[in-house]
């Protein structure tokens, strides 16, 4: 197997991280002359350094690595998750030579097809639009129990507020996926 690209990925790559932010990276690979010839298939690799029952922290490192044909498929189909690798920047000095070809003519991959990029925005809209209406009811709920004095302001400022539902509203609205 040879490593064509490898990238930064997740909120490293899109600047979102945090200092409590995990270590995302995706690669594409080109398979072994072996399964090439004998058409061996060859699969998307996983790898991650914690449990998957744990959310991540700053110290783990998760990676996937995709054969290169499947990236093909995934960018001519317009995925997201292949686009955002066509176009991040290259970083890594040792960048295969085929590599920086098919990004210098990535134009041309490029495909019309807008059904997965479609489908992509409307699971965001929908997941975001659920985070912020749950967001909505509980600060409607804490308006309600300071206008009937059964929270204090003092107890629970604004400020104070935004910390504990930095650390507990997840929880609390049923988030899963922050």
């Amino acid at each position: 197997m040879t490593i064509l690209y490898r990238t930064i990925f997740g909120s490293r790559l899109f600047g979102t991280d945090l200092p409590t932010s995990d270590h995302d990276y995706r690669s594409v690979f080109l398979p072994t002359a072996r399964e090439i010839i004998m058409m061996d298939p060859v699969k998307i690799i996983q790898t991650n350094t914690s449990d998957s029952s744990v959310k991540n922290n700053a110290e783990d490192v998760d990676e996937t690595s995709y054969p290169l044909k499947n990236f093909l498929y995934s960018v001519s189909s317009g995925q997201v998750d292949a686009l955002d690798i066509l176009y991040s920047p290259d970083k890594y000095p040792d960048t295969h030579k085929f590599w920086k070809h098919l990004q210098s003519n990535r134009e041309k991959l490029l495909s019309k097809k807008t059904n997965s990029f479609l489908s992509y925005c409307l699971a965001q809209s929908d997941k975001y639009n659920n985070k912020i209406g749950r967001f909505q009811t509980v600060h409607e709920v804490l308006k309600i129990m300071r206008s009937h004095h059964i929270l204090k302001d003092d107890i629970l400022g604004d400020e104070l507020l935004g910390v504990w539902f930095h650390k507990h509203g997840n929880e609390l609205l049923g988030i899963k996926d922050v």
